[in-house]
């Protein structure tokens, strides 16, 4: 295949370092053209793309060529449907759909609740999974993160940290059934606010804009300077969010809401008494719906200042929970575009700790997913109480301090993203740290994690979607 020097040295500058030289290499000078074989042609389109640029800069994202045009069409195509289940509340986020949708749009009035039933009971337990394959497959070409390209992430280089969670406590006072808490032995504590403090001012002069109060296991309720580190955070412009029990919710709403926090999630598994107790493992419930009842009330008077989301971590079908008297008192008459429920359809195993015997009910496992994309976890920190950095906040299996420890909060954000992206790099050729080997929340790097973006860089982009 024939092209001008001129032509090819203009598309080189939309492609990867290598790409000219390669093409020089196995080309053939004819005056001011250069022919290339047909096989050799494909063999660069392929590894090289067509010239797509990454976002702020002019080498191509990271990718495979014929990958990136395959990947491109099936986006295309999947956007609109994307679109449409978003809009009824039909499509998945980390933890089921957006069902504030639903009632507003009087689904579950319609069945009692059927409708709930099918779409976590089979369609998202069915299409969740194969929609979840697609995405890592297109990715994969798109970030061209495979074991034969990792340049990205070499030693040395360094990963944008895309998110910080500050474990405030790991005690926690419920025994959840999915839960390794009470399955690891390891010292525990309350993180002080020196500690604190330290931790987050460096965020805030990382580029950070957010941060998540919540550890792996425990509940931030515990911590009795809760709302002081709440107010330090919000000083310096930074948005928080807590996930809780809400075993200890209630007397506390006024405290939250007067120290800024702008999101509150919560995770329970029914409304009913009996439910509660056999899936968390303390007889709780009143007090949690008590807890519910007064934060959701003085949130609403005061205008929905802090977002809400209440993730049932969910052993009955949706059904039985949306017609609990409970329910349809406490929860219903509150439901906005601030206020929303999710169910889970699939719990992951905390990397082989939770086993089917755990589980009970309608609970189940999710379906592991085999790819070789650093998991979106490892773009983030954690800060343990005692000031450890760790690559992940989301799961362990001996421990919080392990192999995915990256430093200390002392040292900075700097280098623990260079540790990050050693771990990073190993993981792309199939050397998985201990606790990611067996993990099934595992989910794979999406398109914001470019190559290009990722190595060296110095400055944080928002989370993955």
């Amino acid at each position: 295949m024939k092209f001008s020097k001129k032509k090819l040295e203009e598309v080189a500058r939309e492609r990867p370092p290598g790409y000219l030289e390669e093409v020089l290499a196995v080309s053939v000078a004819e005056g001011d053209y250069v022919i290339v074989p047909k096989e050799e042609y494909w063999r660069l389109v392929w590894k090289y793309g067509r010239g797509q640029r990454a976002e702020g800069g002019g080498q191509r994202a990271g990718g495979r060529g014929q990958g990136v045009l395959i990947g491109d069409w099936v986006a295309r195509w999947a956007a609109p449907v994307k679109r449409w289940l978003t809009r009824w509340g039909l499509f998945p986020d980390e933890c089921g759909c957006d069902s504030r949708r639903l009632w507003l749009n009087g689904w579950h009035r319609w069945g009692k609740g059927v409708v709930l039933d099918f779409f976590y009971g089979w369609f998202l337990w069915e299409v969740h999974p194969r929609w979840m394959a697609m995405r890592t497959w297109v990715n994969e070409f798109k970030q061209g993160l495979t074991t034969e390209d990792t340049d990205g992430h070499r030693d040395g280089g360094q990963i944008t940290i895309a998110g910080f969670n500050v474990a405030v406590t790991n005690i926690c006072n419920a025994k959840c059934s999915f839960c390794a808490y009470d399955k690891v032995d390891m010292p525990r504590g309350v993180m002080t606010s020196a500690v604190f403090e330290d931790g987050a001012a460096r965020w805030r002069a990382y580029g950070g804009t957010s941060i998540d109060l919540t550890p792996p296991v425990g509940d931030p309720l515990i911590d009795p300077g809760l709302a002081y580190k709440l107010r330090f955070a919000k000083s310096l412009g930074i948005r928080t969010s807590i996930t809780t029990n809400a075993i200890l919710l209630k007397g506390r709403s006024a405290l939250l809401l007067d120290a800024g926090l702008d999101e509150l999630f919560v995770s329970l598994p029914s409304m009913s008494r009996v439910v509660y107790q056999e899936v968390y493992g303390v007889d709780k419930s009143v007090a949690v719906n008590e807890g519910l009842e007064e934060f959701l009330a003085l949130n609403k008077r005061r205008g929905e200042p802090c977002a809400v989301r209440l993730r049932f971590r969910n052993s009955e079908l949706p059904s039985t929970i949306i017609q609990h008297p409970e329910f349809i008192r406490i929860v219903e008459p509150y439901l906005s575009a601030r206020v929303k429920v999710s169910f889970t359809f699939a719990f992951d195993n905390w990397g082989g700790l939770i086993e089917d015997s755990h589980l009970s009910g309608v609970m189940r496992f999710k379906k592991p997913i085999e790819s070789n994309l650093p998991c979106v976890a490892l773009f983030g920190v954690s800060v343990r109480f005692d000031g450890t950095l760790r690559a992940c906040s989301c799961r362990f299996v001996k421990g919080d301090c392990d192999d995915l420890t990256v430093g200390h909060i002392r040292d900075g954000f700097e280098a623990a993203s260079r540790n990050s992206a050693r771990i990073i790099s190993e993981f792309t050729k199939g050397n998985r740290p201990e606790t990611c080997r067996k993990c099934t929340l595992y989910t794979p790097v999406g398109g914001r994690f470019r190559r290009p973006a990722i190595a060296n860089s110095q400055s944080p982009i928002a989370k993955d979607e």
